[in-house]
C-alpha cells in the first residue's frame, strides 16, 4: 500500500439539476475521487461515491456524497490509520450502507465509550433518514404520475410520455431497522 503522504488525492464533484415545471426541483450528486494527472490535465478517477438520497439543494447533495467518500477511504487506509486519535470515526465498505466503528473497549475515558455509541446511533439515523427521503420521492413521483395518467384519463387527452433519461439499477434500499444501515461498533 502506498505511504499516505506521497497520496496526491483530489475531489472532483457531479451533480445534475432536475427541475420541471409541475414536480419539485432536486439534485443528484456524486463525488469523483481520483489523482491529477498533469501532464494530460485530467483527474483519473479512482471511485465514485453518490448521495444516499436526491437533495433539495446541491450543498446538501454534496455534504452526502462527501460523507460517503470520507467513510469508504478511511475503510480503504484503515491499516495506516488504526492508530490515529481519530480511529473512532465511522468507515463502510465501498458499495455499502452499513459502517463501522472501532470498539472503545481500550479506551480509558468512560466518555468516549458513550460518545462512540452516540456517534453510533446518530449515523445509523441519519443513513435511514436519507434512505426514508429517497423511499417517499420515488412515492410522490409515483404519485404524481398516477394523477397524470387519472387527468388524462378524465379529460380524454393521452398523457406525455415521461422523458427522464434511463438509470441503471439502484442499491438495493434498506428498511428501517434494517442492519444494512446499521452503524456498529466492533
Amino acid at each position: 500500500m502506498e505511504d499516505l503522504e506521497d497520496l496526491e488525492v483530489k475531489m472532483e464533484y457531479r451533480s445534475e439539476h432536475w427541475s420541471h415545471p409541475e414536480y419539485s426541483v432536486f439534485w443528484k450528486v456524486w463525488a469523483h475521487v481520483g489523482r491529477p494527472n498533469p501532464t494530460l490535465r485530467v483527474l483519473r478517477i479512482m471511485s465514485i461515491h453518490e448521495a444516499v438520497a436526491e437533495r433539495s439543494t446541491q450543498m446538501a447533495g454534496i455534504h452526502d456524497a462527501a460523507r460517503q467518500a470520507f467513510y469508504a477511504y478511511r475503510d480503504h487506509f484503515f491499516e495506516d490509520i488504526n492508530q490515529d486519535a481519530r480511529r473512532y470515526y465511522p468507515r463502510r465498505l465501498r458499495g455499502e450502507l452499513a459502517m463501522t466503528i472501532v470498539s472503545t473497549t481500550d479506551e480509558q475515558n468512560p466518555r468516549m465509550h458513550r460518545t462512540v455509541k452516540l456517534m453510533a446511533v446518530t449515523n445509523t439515523e441519519l443513513n435511514i433518514s436519507l434512505v426514508e427521503l429517497k423511499q417517499v420521492r420515488k412515492e410522490l413521483d409515483d404519485a404524481r404520475k398516477r394523477i397524470a395518467q387519472l387527468k388524462a384519463q378524465i379529460t380524454g387527452v393521452p398523457s406525455p410520455s415521461p422523458h427522464w433519461s434511463a438509470f441503471s439499477p439502484p442499491r438495493e434500499d434498506p428498511a428501517y431497522g434494517d442492519a444494512s444501515a446499521r452503524t456498529t461498533i466492533e
